[in-house]
């Protein structure tokens, strides 16, 4: 009997109306972290707190002044006494006399009053004395609070597939729950009067599932799909539709196989036909899995597979699973490499022509048909990835390259690449909904390295700006042109708070001493600042090399030094620190460039434009 398909379509319009019409996830759901691995992040993850959250030694020795071992060497060592011990776990204690220190332990708070610590291999300790017999250097053997994680700084952007490291990072924040969107429910079906599950008695004239099973397996992969096996329908027009229906009222998208035919006894998609708004599709011009259906009913998907389990595992894998995964907000995880065709190949021509292929090893540059009957699914274990290739000629010779895509276990992530360091006040200049991007926080000046030698395709950086030509003075020494940078949304501030209105800049920058209270980013971000004005590299010299006991807090609490003749210094958003009574000296103003690449479409598809300006008026 002829074949007869209702709504023929290509085989890349069915893969567009794939993407069209299957519904993207918009609902969201509280997680614990436990089971958020693979989950999709529904919001931006600022850090609510500095990590390490106190100024900390790495090292096992003495927390010390380091003016008090200057002159220190094995053949003048410099003697302190040790007014006690800082073990880890323990509340902050403090350096109160002249010449003292204490014994501390790797992770231990370092104590307030001192500003290094020496490596206990440096050191001998007699009667409650330690000799020091090497000089240190302010912040030597210190990590300091927000070294590696600021308040404030952004983490994981909305839409990031959540895996093993980003939870630790999370924890270690001391973040227990957090927003993902919720898995796309799907469920499968088999149909047919012949199936028996695996397992079961076999009797003559049975077959043992395997598409479901298939099709299941590969679903589960992605901890943003929810599959559901519904089990084996036998042909019977109403308990199928019964089935179909029943299905859709709570899934997103329901996969059948067996039935999509255009015999007699395929009722799959008549049964669709039937239903609100209908059919999409009913065969595609592709070589396997021309019977293929595609149709909805209310607003859930309903896909008919080919029964035969080379065509319908070949059909999902290649029209179907990238807009499924699309639709749950994942990454596919398929990626496509250039390769030569080792032998040759027939076609038929006027239809796309699906070949499961192998690779002899990764190295190498031929990969090979793995040919065989629609149903001989056994061949799919010796085979890599499969080739797509359009029935324009009879056939293809040995030697034609060809693009191969490799299964999802060779996967890698596709995407624009950025790098660099983002606040909170700048995240919503990316539009990461896409999931066009990934971010790694990264040194600024690694991250324009890493631009300039093309391994990223964006990087964001902080710096100084010139206020009369509005341009950031480092571009020359990574010859990135300033046609290639935009400034991303408003730039902050960074002030001195002081009580003394004749205060200025020289003077507060002369005063800045031990004891300087910083709010908001690190004091890695001002020192990390690309630029050439030598009196702003003095200031955060100095201030990362006077670690204050109070770093890290906000809000009035931050200015309790002010008697005591230390300069807050505030980054970020002054409407959030009340200031009343106190004079706010401008310092300098700090600018987020973000560094593109003027052809990058791509890159410029991240972009929330409305708050980017050229680096150039």
């Amino acid at each position: 009997m002829k074949s007869v398909f209702k709504k023929l379509v290509s085989f890349e319009e069915a893969v567009k109306k794939a993407h069209e019409f299957i519904p993207q996830v918009n609902d969201t759901e509280m997680v614990g972290l436990l089971t958020a691995n693979g989950r999709i992040l529904a919001e931006d993850i600022f850090s609510p707190v500095n990590n390490p959250p106190f100024n900390r030694s790495t090292m096992d020795g003495y927390a010390v002044r380091s003016t008090e071992t200057a002159q220190a060497a094995p053949e003048s060592s410099a003697r302190l006494k040790v007014s006690g011990s800082c073990n880890i776990g323990e509340p902050q204690k403090f350096l109160q006399d002249k010449n003292t220190c204490y014994a501390i332990s790797t992770g231990s708070i370092v104590p307030g009053g001192s500003d290094s610590v020496v490596m206990v291999e440096h050191t001998i300790e007699a009667d409650g004395t330690v000799m020091i017999q090497e000089a240190v250097t302010p912040g030597q053997n210190i990590a300091e609070t927000g070294s590696d994680v600021a308040t404030g700084e952004i983490i994981l952007f909305e839409g990031k597939e959540l895996e093993t490291n980003d939870l630790a990072v999370l924890a270690s924040l001391g973040i227990s729950h957090i927003r993902v969107y919720r898995r796309l429910k799907i469920a499968i079906i088999s149909t047919g009067n012949e199936l028996i599950m695996p397992g079961e008695k076999y009797t003559e004239g049975k077959i043992h599932e395997a598409n479901g099973i298939a099709v299941l397996s590969e679903i589960s992969k992605f901890r943003s799909l929810d599959p559901e096996f519904l089990g084996i329908v036998p042909d019977r027009y109403e308990l199928i539709k019964r089935t179909i229906v029943s299905a859709t009222e709570n899934h997103d998208v329901v996969i059948l196989s067996g039935g999509s035919s255009a015999g007699s006894a395929d009722m799959v998609y008549r049964i669709i036909e039937q239903l609100n708004p209908g059919l999409i599709f009913h065969g595609v011009l592709v070589k396997p899995g021309s019977p293929t259906a595609m149709g909805r009913h209310n607003n859930a998907v309903i896909i008919g597979l080919p029964g035969f389990p080379v065509s319908s595992l070949m059909i999902f894998r290649t029209i179907f699973l990238e807009p499924i995964i699309n639709a749950s907000r994942s990454l596919s995880r398929m990626r496509k490499t250039r390769k030569e065709i080792g032998q040759r190949i027939n076609l038929e021509m006027g239809k796309q022509n699906l070949f499961p292929v192998r690779q002899p090893g990764e190295d190498k540059e031929r990969i090979y048909p793995v040919t065989g009957l629609s149903g001989s699914i056994s061949r799919f274990t010796a085979t890599d990835g499969f080739i797509s290739l359009p029935g324009n000629t009879k056939f293809i010779e040995s030697g034609t390259p060809v693009e191969m895509t490799m299964w999802e276990k060779e996967a890698g992530k596709n995407g624009v690449f950025a790098a660099g360091m983002l606040l909170s006040h700048h995240s919503n200049t990316i539009n990461s909904r896409g999931k066009a991007m990934t971010f790694l926080r990264m040194n600024p000046r690694d991250a324009i390295r890493s631009y300039t030698n093309g391994d990223i395709d964006l990087a964001i950086i902080y710096s100084t700006v010139d206020n009369k030509s509005n341009q950031a003075p480092f571009l020359g020494d990574f010859k990135v042109s300033e046609e290639d940078c935009l400034f991303i949304g408003k730039p902050i501030k960074i002030v001195a708070v002081s009580q003394d209105k004749s205060e200025n800049f020289d003077t507060v920058i002369s005063k800045i001493s031990d004891g300087t209270v910083v709010s908001g980013p690190p004091l890695r971000l001002l020192s990390n600042i690309l630029t050439d004005n030598l009196s702003l590299i003095s200031m955060c010299s100095t201030i990362r090399n006077n670690i204050s006991q109070y770093y890290g807090e906000t809000g009035p609490e931050s200015m309790k030094g002010l008697s005591e003749g230390r300069y807050p210094l505030v980054v970020g958003n002054l409407d959030d620190l009340v200031t009343e009574g106190y004079e706010l000296i401008e310092l300098f103003t700090v600018a987020p460039v973000f560094i593109f690449g003027k052809n990058n479409l791509a890159a410029l598809s991240c972009l929330n434009t409305g708050e980017i300006s050229p680096l150039k008026q």
